[in-house]
């Protein structure tokens, strides 16, 4: 070959062994990989375990040991087989196990591990929760979305370096970009690693875990239901994407607001499944998990939908906070303009944890905002206290409020020395504004454009 032939064609061949290397990275094998861990529907007593391997293992196990801080173990409990669906998506093709662990003590630290004799995965730790549980502390995190890898990965890491001891994780939608895609669920495993092997997580489906079908129906992420076992008492047909779960003093409502928007057959569904769990929950703390925010934090958005149906429920009921996404700006704030001496109702929060970002809301309602800013939040339960604290990607404190229960309602007490807010634009954003747009903005965000 000459010369200048093989200069031409070595960087191609560099190119194709480079797309080999990454889409290799995101194959499945015969170990284990993509382990979920998930609460049982009783925390006390029960956990789940979902995880993926290549379509070679035709079966799959759970073991199970009580920890006893020695590489012997302790007693190994019956092993349980796990159930198998298969999964061809992205072109890759794996087999996705569950298993639910039930009968376990309330307070205790176990380890377990799943696989079969050809390959097991690592035994990682797991407890479950104490009996009467009234003191724990959860993360929870917005968007993820976009630059996984890249720039998302280290604000669930630090979120998880800042409290390692989280009963579970919360995450509010929009966990990927592109429906069906298996190398973006394989980056955003990769965020979390281990640990989401070892933290339960609890999760809602944004629009982009969304498309439609040939007939223009909606369809979920074809990923979403084999690789994550969340309680199954939300409304049939759409037990995968909404449903509750208690933990301690808690319930915490997972609702699919991308039905709500787009679906009226389910948003009437969902309405009436909420209004039952309400009526029947008796726990001192009530949150809501969803994607689309009841007061949009970002300009050009509004979901009057939420405010009709749903709004009344959440101040009927007492709901605390409402956890949500989409808007890729941070806001907090009770519903505005509340009429003299009326209940505040629901703390509503949006956050965002990926690296996309949008313009502030020109309809500010926000009593703290924040603009082109990643941040993790920690959410602490002690008795009748609520502490939340939302941290930037170094760490640093943003914000932060406690609610104490109290027979009148919530007192909402903000956090002092929160510094000022961030508002500056995200790139490219004052270029889409008008200058009355540009005006208002300065006027409302301090800013001097």
């Amino acid at each position: 070959m000459k010369y200048h032939q093989l200069l031409i064609l070595l960087p191609i061949i560099s190119f194709f062994e480079i797309q080999g290397a990454n889409a290799q990275n995101n194959l499945p094998t015969s170990t284990p990989d993509r382990i979920t861990l998930h609460l049982g529907e009783d925390p006390e007593t029960a956990f789940s375990v979902g995880f993926r391997t290549s379509t070679q293992v035709e079966e799959a196990f759970i073991e199970i040991s009580t920890e006893n801080n020695s590489p012997e173990l302790g007693e190994i409990l019956p092993t349980k087989k796990a159930d198998r669906k298969v999964l061809d998506s992205d072109g890759v093709e794996a087999h996705y196990f569950s298993v639910n662990v039930t009968g376990l003590d309330p307070g205790k630290l176990y380890v377990y591990r799943v696989g079969s004799e050809d390959a097991w995965s690592e035994w990682h730790q797991v407890s479950t929760s104490s009996k009467n549980m009234e003191a724990f502390s959860f993360i929870y995190l917005g968007d993820i979305q976009n630059g996984i890898k890249s720039l998302a990965s280290r604000v669930v890491r630090k979120s998880l370096m800042h409290q390692p001891s989280a009963s579970f994780m919360l995450y509010a939608g929009d966990l990927i970009n592109r429906t069906h895609n298996d190398h973006e669920w394989g980056e955003w495993y990769g965020t979390g690693g281990w640990a989401h092997a070892q933290i339960p997580i609890l999760a809602t489906p944004g629009n982009h875990e969304y498309t439609r079908d040939e007939q223009r129906n909606l369809q979920l992420d074809n990923h979403w239901d084999k690789q994550f076992n969340f309680p199954k008492n939300g409304p049939i047909p759409h037990q995968s994407s909404v449903y509750y779960q208690d933990f301690g003093n808690m319930r915490i409502i997972c609702l699919d607001s991308q039905l709500i928007m787009l679906d009226s057959v389910s948003r009437q569904v969902q309405r009436d499944w909420l209004e039952e769990v309400l009526k029947n929950t008796e726990n001192q703390w009530k949150v809501v998990l969803m994607h689309h925010p009841v007061y949009s934090v970002s300009d050009k958005r509004d979901n009057p939908i939420l405010r009709e149906l749903f709004q009344p429920l959440f101040e009927k009921y007492k709901i605390d906070i409402v956890f949500q996404g989409h808007d890729h700006t941070y806001g907090r704030g009770f519903k505005p303009d509340i009429s003299q001496g009326a209940s505040k109702g629901p703390m509503y929060v949006v956050s965002v944890a990926g690296p996309k970002m949008y313009t502030p809301s020109l309809e500010r309602w926000m009593e703290r905002a924040g603009a082109n800013i990643q941040l993790y939040q920690i959410i602490s339960i002690n008795k009748n206290q609520l502490q939340y604290e939302s941290f930037t990607a170094d760490g640093k404190k943003y914000d932060g409020f406690d609610l104490v229960k109290s027979p009148d309602g919530n007192i909402f007490t903000e956090h002092g020395n929160l510094g000022p807010e961030s508002t500056q634009l995200p790139k490219g954003r004052l270029e889409k504004l008008s200058p009355e747009d540009v005006a208002t903005y300065n006027k409302l965000y301090g800013t001097d454009y």
